[in-house]
C-alpha cells in the first residue's frame, strides 16, 4: 500500500514522491528521482533522496515504521506507519510539513557581505563530517603543563579530560554545579582523573573542578578571574561546553540573552576575552573551540537569527562562533603580546552524548537520539578533536602556513582530526568584523577592558 505520498502546491499538485510498502522492502518512485521508479530491497537504514524541489530528503527505517526526514535545514522528520498514511504538501513556506527551521527558506544573502554558498555545496559539506571511521592517536607527555576544560564532566569534554590526565596534564574541569542526573558529576570525574594519571604513572598532576554556569555572564567572569589570580600560565583553553538546538519558543538567560546563543557562544568569547594574559605566558598556548560541521546550515545575518533562538540557533550560533575565532586569530597575531597564540575549531562527528537529550527538547533532537546509536560515535572518538587539536604538531603555529586567500595563520577548522573547509563567511574579513563588533557590543566588552585588540 502507499504510505506517504508528497505533492508540490507550486506544480498543481503534481506528486513528487510515493512510497510503497511491500513487505520486506518498499518502493519510491516521483518524477523527481533519477529513475522513474526506485526498489529498496531490504531498505537501507540511511537512503539520500534529492529533488529540485526539496533541496534535501532522507528516508530511515526503524523496526516497521519509516522516518521521512529533511536534513537541509538542521533536522525535520514525520513518521509514517502503514497504518498512518500521509500526504505531505510542500508550499516552500516556513508552515510546510517537512520544514522544522525557517534557514531555508531565508533570503542567505540577506545581512551578509558574503555570497551563500549553493545548498549542494553545504549539504557535501555537512555529510563530510560524518565520517564515523574508528582512530587512534599517539600518545604525548603533558607533564606540568595546565589545561581548562569547559563542559569537563560529560560528553567528549570528559574524555578529553581523562586522555589529558593520562598524559600528565593539570586539568581545571569547568562544570556546572548540578548537573542533571544523566550526567556524571563533577567530582567524580575528578576521581577518575586521578585514578587514571595514577595507572599512568603521573603522579604529580592536579585536578580540580571549578563551578561555571555558562548561562550566566557573572559565572564566567568569576572562572576567569579565579584562574588569573593563581598566576599561572594557560597552556591550553578548551572552549567546549554547549548545548543542543533550541526549544520551540526561546529561551532567555538571567542576562537577557537566548539560551544557546549564550552558552555555545557568546559564554566562550567571554572566557577566551578574559584568559588571554594567562595564556599570553604560556610557551605554545593553544586555544580550541568546538564549533560544528552544522554552521554549514547556519545562515548569516546576526540582527535577525544570532539572539533569537529556536531550532535555528545551534547552526547559526556555531557559524558566528567559527566566524569570531578566525577574527581573533587575526587580530592575535597583529599583537606583540599575543601573537604566538593559536585557536582553532574543531568538530567532534555525530558523537552519542548527553548534548541531545537536552532540556530544551525538540522534534529534531528526537530524531536525533533514534539516529545516533546507529551513525553516532562514542564520545572518547568525538573526544579525539579536541585531543588532537591540543597536541597534534601540524596545527601548533610555528608549524601552520598562511592561508592562501587571507593570509591568517591559525583558525582551521577541523572534522575531526582532519582539516575541512568552512563556510566562506568565516574567512570574510567583513564577516568576521561584523560578528567581532556584535559581540562586543552585546557583552559591553569595552566596560570589562576586553577589547583591547
Amino acid at each position: 500500500m502507499v504510505i506517504a505520498t508528497l505533492v508540490d502546491m507550486n506544480t498543481e499538485n503534481v506528486p513528487l514522491l510515493c512510497i510503497l510498502s511491500t513487505g520486506q522492502c518498499i518502493w519510491v518512485w516521483g518524477d523527481k528521482l533519477p529513475h522513474y521508479a526506485q526498489r529498496l530491497t531490504d531498505m537501507p537504514r540511511y537512503t539520500r533522496l534529492d529533488f529540485t524541489s526539496i533541496p534535501g530528503l532522507a528516508l530511515y527505517s526503524a523496526a516497521r515504521s519509516f522516518y521521512l526526514i529533511s536534513i537541509s535545514s538542521f533536522i525535520t522528520a514525520i513518521r509514517i506507519t502503514p497504518r498512518d498514511p500521509h500526504t505531505l504538501r510542500i508550499d516552500n513556506s516556513p508552515k510546510s510539513s517537512l520544514i522544522m527551521g525557517e534557514n531555508i527558506f531565508a533570503n542567505k544573502n540577506k545581512g551578509s557581505p558574503c555570497k551563500h554558498p549553493s545548498m549542494l555545496w553545504c549539504n557535501i559539506q555537512s555529510l563530510r563530517c560524518c565520517d564515523s571511521k574508528k582512530l587512534s592517536l599517539p600518545d604525548v607527555d603533558f607533564t606540568g603543563k595546565w589545561i581548562l576544560i569547559t563542559g569537563a564532566n560529560s560528553g567528549i569534554g570528559r574524555e578529553a579530560a581523562l586522555r589529558f590526565a593520562s598524559w600528565g596534564a593539570n586539568i581545571i574541569l569547568g562544570c556546572r554545579p548540578n548537573p542533571p542526573p544523566r550526567e556524571p558529576s563533577p567530582a567524580s570525574v575528578v576521581d577518575e582523573c586521578r585514578a587514571i594519571a595514577k595507572i599512568s604513572g603521573k603522579l604529580n598532576a592536579e585536578f580540580e573542578w571549578w563551578e561555571v554556569d555558562m548561562a550566566s555572564i557573572a559565572s564566567v567572569q568569576a572562572l576567569g578571574k579565579r584562574w588569573l589570580d593563581t598566576g599561572r600560565p594557560l597552556d591550553i583553553l578548551c572552549n567546549n561546553a554547549g548545548i543542543s538546538s533550541g526549544s520551540k519558543q526561546p529561551i532567555l538567560t538571567s542576562d537577557g540573552f537566548e539560551l544557546v546563543h549564550q552558552i555555545n557562544f557568546l559564554s566562550h568569547v567571554l572566557l577566551t576575552l578574559t584568559l588571554l594574559p594567562s595564556l599570553a605566558k604560556a610557551p605554545s598556548p593553544r586555544i580550541l573551540c568546538t564549533t560544528s560541521n552544522m554552521q554549514y546550515l547556519g545562515v548569516f545575518n546576526l540582527e535577525d537569527n544570532a539572539n533569537k533562538g529556536l531550532d535555528i540557533a545551534y547552526p547559526n550560533n556555531k557559524l558566528y562562533f567559527q566566524t569570531w575565532l578566525t577574527e581573533l586569530q587575526s587580530r592575535l597575531a597583529k599583537n606583540e603580546e599575543y601573537k604566538h597564540i593559536v585557536v582553532h575549531g574543531v568538530h567532534p562527528g555525530y558523537v552519542k552524548t548527553n548534548i541531545w537529550n537536552p532540556e530544551t527538547k525538540s522534534v529534531g533532537e528526537w530524531v536525533l537520539t533514534k539516529l545516533l546509536p546507529i551513525f553516532g560515535i562514542t564520545a572518547q572518538q568525538g573526544s579525539l578533536c579536541i585531543v588532537n587539536g591540543a597536541s597534534s604538531p601540524a596545527l601548533a603555529l610555528e608549524n601552520l602556513k598562511p592561508d592562501p586567500k587571507d593570509g591568517i595563520v591559525g583558525a582551521k577548522f577541523m572534522n575531526r582530526i582532519w582539516e575541512c573547509t568552512p563556510m566562506p563567511h568565516t574567512r570574510h574579513p567583513e564577516c568576521r568584523r561584523m560578528v567581532w563588533d556584535f559581540v562586543e557590543k552585546e557583552l559591553n566588552l569595552g566596560e570589562k577592558g576586553l577589547i583591547a585588540l
